[in-house]
Formats: C-alpha cells, structure tokens, sequence
C-alpha cells in the first residue's frame, strides 16, 4: 500500500515507492491511507551526529594484468584520461564515515572533499576519485584517504578535524611461464664513432613480455616490474621513453667500458622467478679498405677487381667514346666483431685521393658530390700508374695501384640484347579506357606495343672484352656508346625497322610471326653476332580502332584462336580528349579462316548498333553513344566469331566516320573512309589450346 501513503505534511518526511520513510525537516506530519488516519503525530526531529572516524577498504589483491572476462562496472564512468595506464587492471576504493550516534554512512568517490593519494607510487598510482592502477609488485597499506571538512562543518561540530585513513592494497602477478626479450639490433656502436656514422646503431629498442600460465601476456618493457643484471663497467645504459613507450640500451661513451666487447644481460621480473638472457655487443671502427672494380657496373661486377685499365677501340677521332676503361672505388670499414661496412657514399666522412690527374681523374670529390652512382669513378686519361686512396674520419686506407695500359681492348661477346624500356607496367585502367603511354614492352613476352611509326625503342646490349670486363649497356639514351663499332639488322623491316647507327626500334605494323633484330660488330677481325626475336601489337592513335588481345595481356592481336571454338575479338577506339559519339566502322573478315557471329556492346553508354552487310565478307559497324565514350584505350564491343580452318588469314577494316556527334572529327582534320591500322592484323588459329598462344 506504500503507493497510496499520504504525508499530510510533506516539507517533514516522504516515503518512496517502497515505503522507506525518509525524514526532511524538523516537524510533525501525520500519515494517511484513503482519507483515514494510519499514523497520527509522526514527529521529526534533530540528533546529534557528527563525523568521528573515516574507513577506508580496497579489494584484498589486484593482479597487474587484467583479469579474464571481469567488469568494473562501478568504474564505468570514471574519468580517467590523465591516468597512465602501467595496468590494464583496476580497482576502486570505498570510503565510509563513522557517525556518533553508531551508524555508518558511505561516500560518493566524487565528494570534493575527499582526496586519495599513493603511499607508494612505484608499486600502485592512485586517482582523485579513487581509482587505483598497479605499477609494481608488492602489498600493505598503500593508499590514503583525506576526509578535510569545511570551516563550516567544522563550526558546527559535524567533522571537528580532517580525518585519514588508509587502506591495505595487494598487486600481484599471476603465475608466469616465460619472459622473452628481444632487441631491434644485437650490436651497438657508441654515438658519434666513426661505425655510428657508418650505419651501425647506437641505441637499440628491448622488448620484454612476460606470458602466463592462462596464456596471457604482459609487456613490461617500460614498466617498474623489469629487472636487469648486467655489468655496469661495461658502459652499458638502460632506459625508458614513457612518451614512445620504449625502453633502450646503449653504451654511454663517457664510461670506460671493460675490455669485454659483449656484455651479457639477465632480464626477470618482480613477483617471479622466471628470467632470460640476451647479449649485446660493442663494436668499434678498426681498419678501412679499398677497391677497384668495374664500371659501369653490371651483375656481378663488384666481385671483379679492376686495377689495370686498357685502351677501348676507337671508331673515329671525333668519337665521344671513351679512350680507356673506368673503375668504381669502393672503401670498406671493418669492425671489431670481424663484420664490414660499406662506406663509399657517406659524403660527410669519406674522402677518395688520387695522386697522379695525369694518369687518371676522379669523377667527383665529397663535398660536391651530388650523385652516389659516379661520385667515386676513376678514369684512365694516358698511360701511367697511380696511387689511389680513401679515408674515413680518421682511418686511412692502404694505398691501391692502378695502371692505365695502352692494350686495346677486344669484344669478343655480345651479351644480354634486349630493348629499351625493358619493361614499362600497364595499369588495370587499361581495360576501363586508357593506356599509360604511346609505346609499351613486356621484356618477358618480348612483345611490343606501339604507335605505328612511333620510334621509342633502342636495342641495346653488353660486350664481354678480351680482359674478361663486360661493359654494360651500350645504347644509352643519347646514343651508342661505341657509334660504328656494332650494326643492327631487323628481318622483317615492314614490321620493325632498326636504325644501324644508333640501335633506335620503330614499330610499323602488327606481326603474327616472330620479327629478329640483329646485333653484329663490325670489327674484320672478330665478327660478333646476337639475334632477340620479337613479336608486335600495334596501339591505336588518336581516332583510330584496335581489334584483337590488348596489350596489356602481352601477346598477339589474335592469339590464342582455335578451331571451332567461339572466339571474342575486342573492339578499341582512342578518342585522344575529344568525346565520340558517333562510329560507323567496316570489318572484313577472311571467309576461309573464319565466320562471323555477332557483336555485343561493353560501353555502358552504347544506345544503338546496326549491322549491313555490304559484302559477304564485310559487316558494317554503326555505333550511337549517348553520353559519349572517351579515352586513349576505351573498349566499345566484342565482335565474336568462330574459326573454321588453321589457315592464316587477314582481317582489315575501313572507318567511314568517326566524330563527336557535332560534325567534328576524331581526331580534327582527318580523312573520312580511312583504314584502320592498329586493329589490322593477321589471325592463324590452332586446332587445340595452346599454354602460350603469345608465342
């Protein structure tokens, strides 16, 4: 019947729902129910009840690991942003009042008035609110509460003096089964040696876990629980970075450190047995080398030692090519621990010498060195010996011979003959409608994709000399290195043709067979030769059409047709910038190789596409593009047909018109009822799959 109570006087006492009568104020009130008197002459009044003593308890324990599956609910909406959080556990403190009259009352954890604090803060941290954080193993009575009273309360006798208590707190780990240790690098130089400025590092990051029984794990790589043992004559520091949550080793280079160059550490844990061992070694700089080697460098070069440098042929007096050999300088600092470093490019610390500019150049000295490729070339300038050598800080290297010899150097191989680009990737946009240049090369199919009568290519290769030196690359981009000294053939030059001069490669039409380039010397004396075979498919210019495999699939227009079988050929067009609206296009194809199906739109803004016949070898494309299509490599329609014999056969087609819709031609200015020239091509179908139809 609670809810039905009547207080007459509500300014002394209510009663809640569930009949708790609750005094307000000093008075008399009565209580009715339905109008009739329950009790009459309820009387509130006043008793003395002062504030004598603070209680303060916390959980028995608390592990520095949160436990599994556990809320602090109570906790849920402490604020504690400004706490660092050592553990992922926690716990809350509870205080309670010890009243006069024998009743005992408890806080709220946010009452202004009462602080908490750490008694030590290397074991627990604790927080206005009274949350506590482990930090450390360890028990007892490590947290104080403060209950200060106003000078109100004070006067009026209900707290006469700030009250503290404190409160028994246990922080443990659970059981451990292992402690690992791992560090960024197990051999550290002091800071600013010359094997710091060599690379080595002077400071290494230590991460340490510990993992529990239950399969937990706890880093302690910054936390008070990490114990390490080590000798500390040896200079060896250790320390923490809170803001990185890091903690690093490194050798102080104010100690003496000991004669021991590995200093071994024993890492544990408080609150647990287990330990691990880890060592860190010092090394020092101790000798610096140098070497000779050829150049320019090519696989394996480094492993050759140049130290006599011949004469190389000479094709004409007014001939940029070089009159002797080159070789690359390479200085190398060993360390203590028997490893070495390669210090030919620290502009900063390395320095190279020649004593003799007559004999020989050196390509660049430290301080105006911009490049790390020819920075430390030398050069033969006449016939000599000289003294080359290099220094590091403080450490000078043995001096290094090299002779320049007036020996002619003879080619006796021809290796690696490839063209360039090598290789230029073709992203997936292809497909959607553009293609990334005007001249593409996949060196693993060695198939070609260009703009017909585009020249972007070079064939270029290395020759083996009679000294046992490959000199690498000798088509550079601003021409041969040796003009005169090697010729270049195609055997097709209606599909590839290849300036003799200077090894340049223009693409002039699709090839279903193989193309060979040529490379031969023309020294009388040692006839040299090396063949790389070819294939090519065209790219489409600007308001051009493409038929056939893409060149993004590197392989023939047609590869990969077989007898009886349906086979799709991709129509393409390059609309360059402008937007095509309009293409009506003339397909012949060979009535004996093949039979056409149908064609089936891909372009999302194809409205229409009518089919005549002009001829019974010949369909008539004619395309409407309702909002457009735009693109260097923008693919319209599959034509599908049927291959009916293995006989090679051409397909051709004729544009009529290609435009924006507007009356303005694709590309401006260019002829009506033209040829289509990159989709033009020769197809011979297999009579079964073949593993490589690009071949």
């Amino acid at each position: 019947v609670a809810p039905f109570l009547v207080v007459t006087n509500p300014f002394v006492l209510s009663i809640t729902e569930s009949g708790l009568v609750v005094p307000k104020a000093v008075g008399n009130t009565d209580i009715n129910l339905h109008g009739e008197q329950l009790v009459a002459g309820v009387r509130v009044r006043a008793l003395p009840r002062n504030i004598v003593g603070l209680y303060t308890v916390a959980a028995s324990s608390i592990s520095l690991i949160q436990p599994m599956g556990s809320e602090y609910s109570a906790m849920a909406t402490v604020n504690v942003e400004n706490m660092e959080a050592f553990g992922s556990s926690q716990l809350q403190l509870v205080s309670h009042a010890y009243l006069s009259n024998g009743n005992v009352f408890q806080f709220n954890s946010s009452y202004s008035r009462l602080t908490y604090s750490s008694t030590d803060e290397d074991l627990v941290l604790v927080n206005p609110v009274g949350i506590v954080r482990p930090v450390n193993v360890g028990s007892g009575e490590l947290v104080t509460a403060t209950l200060t009273p106003s000078p109100a309360e004070m006067s009026t006798g209900l707290c006469s003096q700030p009250l503290v208590s404190r409160a028994n707190v246990n922080s443990f780990l659970p059981a451990a089964v292992a402690i690992t240790a791992t560090t960024t690098s197990s051999k550290l130089a002091l800071p600013g040696s010359l094997a710091a400025i060599a690379g080595v590092s002077s400071r290494t990051a230590l991460m340490v876990v510990i993992r529990f029984e239950d399969g937990r794990s706890l880093d302690i790589s910054t936390l008070p629980l990490l114990q390490l043992s080590y000798d500390v004559s040896s200079g060896l520091k250790h320390s923490v970075n809170t803001t990185e949550g890091k903690g690093y080793l490194w050798f102080d280079n104010n100690s003496t450190p000991s004669s021991a160059d590995v200093v071994t550490i024993t890492i544990t844990s408080f609150g647990t047995t287990r330990f691990t061992t880890l060592e860190i070694r010092r090394v020092e700089a101790r000798s610096l080398n140098i070497s000779a080697s050829p150049y320019p460098r090519y696989e394996g070069s480094s492993a050759i030692e140049e130290t006599v440098l011949g004469r190389f042929p000479q094709t004409s007096a007014s001939s940029a090519t070089p009159s002797f050999q080159q070789a690359i300088l390479t200085t190398t600092l060993s360390l203590s621990d028997g490893s070495t470093v390669d210090v030919s490019y620290h502009h900063s610390a390395t320095n190279f010498s020649v004593d003799s500019g007559v004999v020989l150049s050196l390509s660049k000295s430290s301080s105006s060195a911009s490049s790390n490729e020819a920075w430390n070339v030398v050069t033969g300038l006449s016939v000599g010996s000289a003294i080359v050598g290099a220094s590091f800080g403080d450490l000078i290297s043995p001096n290094l011979t090299i002779t320049v010899e007036n020996t002619l150097l003879v080619p006796v191989a021809i290796r690696n003959t490839r063209l360039r680009p090598e290789v230029n990737t073709i992203s997936a946009s292809v497909a959607s409608g553009s293609s990334p240049s005007s001249a593409l090369v996949s060196s693993s199919a060695r198939v070609i994709g260009a703009q017909k009568d585009v020249s972007v290519f070079a064939v270029t290769f290395d020759v083996l000399f009679d000294d046992g030196v490959v000199f690498a690359d000798i088509v550079r981009s601003d021409g041969m290195v040796f003009p005169g000294l090697f010729a270049f053939f195609s055997s097709a030059t209606s599909v590839i043709t290849v300036d003799t001069e200077r090894g340049n490669v223009t693409v002039r039409d699709n090839s279903l067979l193989g193309v060979s380039i040529d490379v031969e010397s023309t020294a009388t004396t040692s006839l040299l030769r090396e063949t790389i075979s070819v294939t090519t498919n065209l790219l489409p210019s600007i308001g051009d059409v493409d038929l056939g495999t893409s060149f993004a699939q590197s392989s023939l227009s047609f590869g990969g047709a077989i007898v009886s079988t349906p086979y799709t050929i991709p129509m393409v067009v390059n609309t360059g910038s402008q937007l095509m609206k309009d293409l009506i296009v003339t397909i012949a194809f060979p009535m004996l190789t093949l039979t056409y199906n149908s064609i089936t739109a891909t372009s999302p803004s194809t409205t229409n596409i009518s089919v005549s016949i002009p001829a019974a070898s010949k369909r008539q494309f004619s395309f409407s593009f309702k909002t457009g299509v735009q693109g260097t490599y923008a693919q319209i329609a599959n034509i599908i047909v049927t291959p009916t014999s293995t006989s090679v056969g051409d397909i051709t087609g004729t544009i009529s018109i290609i435009s924006d819709g507007s009356g303005q031609l694709i590309p401006q200015g260019s002829l009506l009822n033209r040829a289509i020239i990159a989709g033009a091509a020769s197809i011979q179908p297999s009579r079964q799959s073949s593993s490589s139809s690009s071949s």
